[in-house]
């Protein structure tokens, strides 16, 4: 049990670390909207291409599961995944890169989530099942909330010089 327990911890943290960044684009949209010269209609495409990108994914990874486990699929998600949010602000400056990389974001936060998910309804079936899978739907939006909460304050002296200068 004590496993059990280290194991759902563990998978909770690694699923709310993962999406730490997933939500920083809206609260960063105003600016990367101003910075890119962005219409309202292509700012929601870049934000729906991350959903696009979860929903595509999630039809060729679960399946996949099937065949090579979820531990391989969660782990090579968390690579793309991490290494598209950390090349984001680093070389999207339009929004052809920001969309393959936030489409990348999308595929890697699936690759986390639902495989994720499906090991801990396999591994507390029966036994705490719907508390564990609780816990770990919980990670995911403590860890949403937190990103929000975050790029709140690391914009904030941004757009107080940006109010300024208008």
């Amino acid at each position: 049990m004590k496993n059990d327990v280290r194991l759902l911890f563990g998978m909770t943290l690694v699923l709310c670390l993962s999406v730490l960044p997933f939500s920083s684009y809206v609260g960063a949209l105003p600016l990367i909207q101003e910075e890119w010269n962005l219409t309202n209609s292509e700012a929601g495409l870049l934000f729906s291409m991350s959903m696009i990108g979860y929903l595509l994914a999630s039809l060729i990874l679960m399946p996949l599961t099937d065949r090579i486990g979820s531990e391989r699929i969660i782990i090579s998600s968390m690579v793309i995944s991490s290494l598209a949010h950390i090349l984001f602000p680093l070389i999207a400056y339009g929004l052809v890169v920001g969309l393959v990389l936030r489409f990348l974001i999308g595929a890697g936060l699936v690759g986390i989530y639902m495989p994720g998910a499906r090991l801990v309804v396999a591994r507390f079936a029966g036994k705490m099942g719907g508390t564990a899978m609780g816990l770990y739907v919980a990670g995911f939006y403590f860890g949403t909330n937190i990103s929000l909460t975050l790029i709140g304050v690391l914009i904030a002296p941004r757009s107080e010089e940006h109010t300024s200068e208008l």
